[in-house]
């Protein structure tokens, strides 16, 4: 893959990992660190999503 078509892949990924990690907290049955576990974010990461869903609402 040329480096173009890797970033857009990339970009798609990471767009999807965060969307799962949102319905994952908006279900309220799993921990911070399961989120983290299941996505492969950084704990720091889901809870920093979870600060910012929490913020809008």
């Amino acid at each position: 893959m040329c480096n173009l078509s890797m970033g857009v892949y990339e970009s798609g990924y990471e767009k999807a990992v965060f969307a799962t990690a949102r319905r994952m907290l908006d279900l309220k049955q799993f921990t911070v660190e399961v989120i983290a576990k299941v996505t492969g974010l950084s704990v720091e990461k889901v809870q920093a999503l979870k600060k910012e869903m929490e913020s809008l609402r």
